[in-house]
């Protein structure tokens, strides 16, 4: 049900989103050169306010009698992580005199607006993965990295941010994105090669929302030779994954009951007998 004040804090959150975005522009005007991921994420959170306008009104005027709004705050998640991505991303392309912190705040900025939105509406929190930490770091360099890390069917793994240029959301008989036939999704024009595991290794997906049929991939480039050779690699529910940074570990025999040793690249052991596991995409 809706009363006076559900509403009046929508709408508030509405404003929210639209001055994020605004600021998101703002911030992509900085770099005229390399600002086109930014200006992508302030578009599409420019639209997620139109959207959460748009329920208002429907609201107001008795058009809705439900308050799902799953979908809206699964976007707004997947903004804040393509945003970390294209924040990452740019920190080492762009001048020292650039430093992102801008981007940064907004985005934690984005991330609270979910959380208001998830306790307004009653949904129970999703927390991300808990970051583990390495038993044992590299002594041949001290460089810290960014990892992202999911799910698949859920069991987690990790990958180097470097290697993840987006990732997208669909629904499998979205014909202009998912081709079923030659299971591959359409990326700007190149059909990139879907990576299931789950019809692989008969996992079950899990999802944030009941009967959810949205898809979540992680767009993967593990060639440096070949930019264009690419992976979308179907993922567990996007309000989950985590991106967090650490040192490097060292390499150590997989213990994994899910994946197969050849179809996992390296393991890294964390404590509490965890491990970090790198899919080997290219084997799969």
């Amino acid at each position: 049900m809706f009363d006076d004040t559900k509403m009046w804090k929508l709408q508030v959150y509405a404003e929210r989103a639209w001055r994020l975005s605004m600021d998101i522009a703002i911030e992509s005007a900085k770099l005229p050169q390399n600002g086109g991921g930014l200006a992508v994420v302030a578009d599409e959170t420019r639209c997620i306010a139109n959207k959460l306008y748009m329920k208002l009104e429907q609201i107001k005027d008795g058009r809705i009698i439900n308050d799902d709004f799953s979908n809206i705050l699964e976007q707004l998640n997947l903004l804040i992580l393509n945003g970390l991505i294209e924040l990452i991303r740019l920190n080492e392309c762009v001048s020292k005199n650039w430093d992102g912190i801008s981007v940064s705040i907004i985005l934690d900025e984005i991330r609270m607006l979910v959380c208001d939105l998830m306790e307004l509406f009653k949904y129970k929190k999703i927390e991300p993965i808990e970051a583990v930490e390495l038993s044992c770091y590299s002594s041949v360099t001290d460089m810290r990295l960014f990892l992202l890390q999911a799910r698949i069917g859920g069991n987690v793994f990790v990958e180097n941010i470097r290697y993840i240029q987006q990732i997208i959301r669909f629904t499998s008989n979205d014909k202009t994105i998912f081709d079923f036939k030659d299971n591959t999704i359409n990326l700007k024009g190149i059909k990139v090669p879907v990576v299931d595991l789950y019809n692989q290794f008969r996992l079950t997906k899990t999802s944030f929302a009941a009967n959810s049929s949205t898809n979540y991939a992680l767009i993967v480039n593990t060639d440096w030779d070949q930019p264009n050779k690419l992976f979308a690699v179907l993922v567990d529910d996007i309000m989950s994954i985590s991106i967090f940074k650490t040192k490097f570990g060292v390499s150590s025999p997989c213990r994994s009951a899910v994946f197969y040793p050849e179809f996992i690249r390296e393991c890294w052991d964390a404590d509490n007998d965890q491990q970090m596991l790198f899919v080997d995409w290219r084997n799969i």
